[in-house]
């Protein structure tokens, strides 16, 4: 009687549900950085518990977060070390996803295909809905704007960037000029995980933004050699 009266008597029992709270929520999704200071927060709760005030429910649950934290830690640092990439997957995850954990970056890689194009395929339509994102590990692509050469794409560029998150029409049309090895998802199933997994969106946009700068400054210097000759 006296352990009940300890545990859930004279209010106790508010303490035991936040610590069952607590521990749930440990299994959920969480940054590295956020189960650390949870273990830092219980590990100084439990030598509170024990040392200074001998709080018994305070000591049981500071015990099972630190617990259930640390086993979290664990398993994701494994899951990590298991996470395995082809040549191929590097490059493209270097290129879009630097920032991204391993396991998040293969669990976006999968969501999409590795294809094989032909010379002459055509991947974007000017004014047309873009239905892929798509990056280029090898080959060649050629970008024109009102039936204009505009400029190139080449090994580690990203095609339809600009325009499939956003669900607006592709800004101009990119047909293959050589064989080449792509990545592609559909633009539909990349709007839908980017909306389920904030932390990913932030990334990927970021990557995506570069690579629009990038193609930019690149776009300027054809022109600032063109205006020289």
């Amino acid at each position: 009687m006296r352990w009940f009266d300890t545990m859930m008597g004279h209010g106790a029992w508010i303490a035991q549900l936040s610590g069952l709270l607590l521990t749930l929520s440990m299994f959920g999704r969480a940054s590295i950085r956020t189960r650390l200071a949870v273990i830092a927060a219980a590990i100084a709760a439990l030598c509170y518990a024990l040392l200074a005030r001998h709080i018994p429910p305070l000591a049981f649950w500071a015990a099972v977060v630190l617990a259930v934290s640390a086993f979290k830690i664990i398993e994701i640092e494994w899951k990590e070390r298991l996470t395995r990439f082809s040549v191929a997957d590097e490059h493209l995850r270097t290129r879009l996803m630097t920032g991204l954990s391993r396991s998040h970056a293969r669990a976006l890689i999968d969501r999409g295909n590795w294809v094989s194009g032909k010379t002459g395929e055509r991947l974007l339509t000017e004014g047309e809905p873009v239905t892929h994102l798509y990056f280029l590990h090898s080959g060649a692509a050629a970008v024109s704007f009102a039936k204009v050469p505009v400029g190139q794409c080449a090994a580690g560029d990203l095609i339809g960037d600009a325009t499939a998150i956003s669900g607006a029409p592709a800004t101009a049309t990119v047909n293959l000029t050589a064989a080449s090895e792509l990545w592609c998802i559909w633009a539909d199933e990349l709007r839908h995980y980017v909306a389920l997994h904030p932390e990913v969106r932030t990334v990927l946009e970021r990557g995506l933004n570069e690579a629009l700068r990038g193609k930019l400054s690149n776009a300027n210097q054809r022109l600032v050699d063109a205006g020289s000759n």
